[in-house]
């Protein structure tokens, strides 16, 4: 049972949000008829700022920093190694090995061939792959149309060329010497990387050393 008391504190209350609800539609109105509003006030506040006497915010404060040639690039991750093989097939084989050899480091493989999506390839390459595995004319198409990634090609630290035999065959994979150049255009960037050359039909004719020139080889 309610006493006099409670009564006279319920009706107080309701008093009291009767009150409120009447300040907030004034404060409503006089939006409505062009008062400041909160964005405004903010604004306000900004403006009487010193600026001269503020010392927070965004300063550049370094110059054209020259980054590495490695890091320039959109994708702002490093390119390490290029694997170039005369088909599809044995790019899309090497890429299967090195994708599970890497498995639990981190290290992404992208595979750039001929008869697949360019656009998905360009996509996988905006990604930043570390290792790229290429036929020479997919990779040559993408490379000549500004791909930002493949732009770091001259300064991979690792070059294999699988079945060299037949990469060199005339007339045949005639992208391999332009891509080649390019790689080697830079002196520094050439002597810093390992090449890497595989074949099994391949014969290289070196001359005798010294010590057994004159002598009968048998």
């Amino acid at each position: 049972m309610l006493d006099s008391d409670d009564l006279k504190s319920s009706d107080e209350e309701d008093d009291a949000s009767v009150k409120d609800d009447n300040n907030l539609d004034k404060g409503n109105e006089n939006d409505e008829d062009g008062d400041v509003s909160g964005n405004e006030i903010e604004m306000d506040g900004v403006d009487e700022v010193d600026a001269n006497a503020q010392s927070i915010g965004c300063v550049k404060v370094i110059d054209d920093v020259e980054l590495p040639g490695n890091v320039l690039y959109k994708t702002g991750k490093p390119l390490y190694a290029l694997i170039l093989t005369p088909t599809r097939e044995l790019a899309i084989q090497i890429s299967r090995h090195l994708i599970a050899a890497a498995k639990y480091t981190g290290i992404r493989v992208a595979t750039i061939v001929g008869g697949m999506a360019e656009v998905k390839q360009e996509r996988v390459l905006r990604s930043g792959p570390e290792i790229v595995v290429a036929t020479p004319g997919r990779l040559w198409e993408l490379l000549n149309q500004g791909q930002p990634h493949l732009q770091q090609l001259t300064a991979v630290k690792f070059l294999a060329i699988d079945e060299t035999d037949r990469m060199l065959e005339r007339g045949h994979f005639e992208e391999l010497e332009p891509l080649l150049e390019r790689l080697n255009c830079e002196e520094s960037h050439r002597s810093a990387r390992q090449n890497f050359v595989f074949s099994a039909t391949l014969t290289l004719v070196h001359d005798l050393p010294t010590h057994m020139k004159g002598k009968k080889v048998t």
